[in-house]
C-alpha cells in the first residue's frame, strides 16, 4: 500500500473547493493508498485557534472534519523520535517504527474528533504542542552561523552542484546529529556511525532528509542572504515525507526543489495527484 503525505496547503485547497473531497476519498478508498498525517499538519491547522478570529477557527474546524472523514489514516511519529530510532538502528540494529500504533494512534483519533467539533481545550493544546517543537529561531541562527563560517562552503549556482561540492559537510552534519542525540559516544565511533548512515542512506531516510534540508538552508542563505520561515515549514514537511511514497503539494516552488532533497520520492502537484488512478 502506497503512503501519501499532503502538504498542509492541500487541505486548504479541499476546504476552498478547489479540490473536491469526493475525489480524495475516491483515491484513498483504493486499497493501494493510505494518507499519512504528521504532527506538523495538526499544528498548522490548529494554529487558527491562536488567532482568536472566528472565521479562521471555522476554517480549522472544517479541516479537522475533513481529516476525520478521511480516516483511517496513519499517524507519523515525531521527527526527533524517528531520528533517535534511526540512530539506534545504526548503532544497535534495533527496529525503526515511524508510525504511531495502538494507544498513540487512538490518542490522535480522539483529538481529531474533538477538534472537528471545535473543542480546542488544554488537553488538545498540550497534545499538539508536545508533538511539535516549533520553529524557534532556526533561520536567524543559521544566518548568524553562516556569516561566521562562510569560508567552509564551496559555492555553486544550483543545489545539486552545492551538494556535490560540499559532500564532506554531509559527514560533519551527520556527526553533529549523532553528537546531539547519542550520549557519551566516542569521536571515532561517531565518525564511523556517520559514514555508515551516508553509505546506507536508503535505510535511514529521515536522517538523510535532515542532512540535505540543513544544506539546502545553507545554500539558500548563502545565495540569497536570507530564507523565509515558510521555507523552513516546507523543509519540515519534506522531512516528514521520508517514510512515504508520494508527496502532494500545491506550492510550485516547493515542487521544484523537493526532488533535490527527495530524489526517490514521487512528488505531485494537485492536478497530478487527482490523475493518479489513471497514471
Amino acid at each position: 500500500m502506497k503512503k501519501i503525505y499532503f502538504d498542509s496547503n492541500i487541505f486548504n485547497e479541499i476546504i476552498r473547493k478547489h479540490i473536491k473531497s469526493e475525489q480524495i476519498r475516491s483515491i484513498l478508498s483504493e486499497k493501494k493508498y493510505r494518507l499519512i498525517i504528521s504532527s506538523l499538519n495538526m499544528f498548522e491547522i490548529a494554529s487558527c485557534w491562536k488567532s482568536g478570529n472566528h472565521s479562521f477557527i471555522e476554517q480549522g474546524i472544517k479541516r479537522f472534519k475533513l481529516i476525520k472523514e478521511l480516516l483511517p489514516c496513519r499517524f507519523l511519529n515525531t521527527i526527533p523520535n524517528i531520528l533517535l530510532m534511526e540512530l539506534d538502528n545504526v548503532i544497535n540494529n534495533t527496529t525503526i517504527s515511524p508510525f504511531c500504533e495502538n494507544q498513540e494512534k487512538a490518542d490522535f483519533e480522539r483529538e481529531i474528533n474533538k477538534l472537528s467539533q471545535g473543542i480546542y481545550n488544554d488537553k488538545a493544546k498540550t497534545f499538539i504542542e508536545n508533538r511539535w517543537a516549533g520553529k524557534r529561531n532556526h533561520i536567524q541562527n543559521k544566518i548568524s552561523e553562516l556569516t561566521e563560517n562562510k569560508n567552509i562552503f564551496k559555492f555553486a549556482d544550483t543545489f545539486n552542484e552545492f551538494l556535490i561540492k560540499n559532500e564532506d559537510l554531509q559527514q560533519l552534519i551527520a556527526e553533529g546529529l549523532i553528537e546531539e542525540r547519542v550520549i557519551n559516544i566516542p569521536s571515532r565511533h561517531r565518525r564511523k556511525t556517520a559514514e555508515k548512515i551516508l553509505r546506507k542512506s536508503h535505510r535511514f531516510p529521515m536522517l538523510i532528509s535532515v542532512i540535505k534540508a540543513n544544506l539546502f538552508l545553507d545554500f539558500r542563505v548563502l545565495k540569497f542572504g536570507n530564507c523565509s520561515h515558510d521555507t523552513l515549514d516546507d523543509l519540515q514537511h519534506l522531512i516528514n515525507a521520508s517514510y512515504t511514497d508520494i508527496f502532494v503539494t500545491g506550492d510550485n516552488k516547493l515542487y521544484d526543489y523537493s526532488k533535490e532533497i527527495h530524489p526517490n520520492l514521487e512528488i505531485l502537484l494537485k492536478d497530478g495527484f487527482l490523475n493518479i488512478k489513471t497514471t
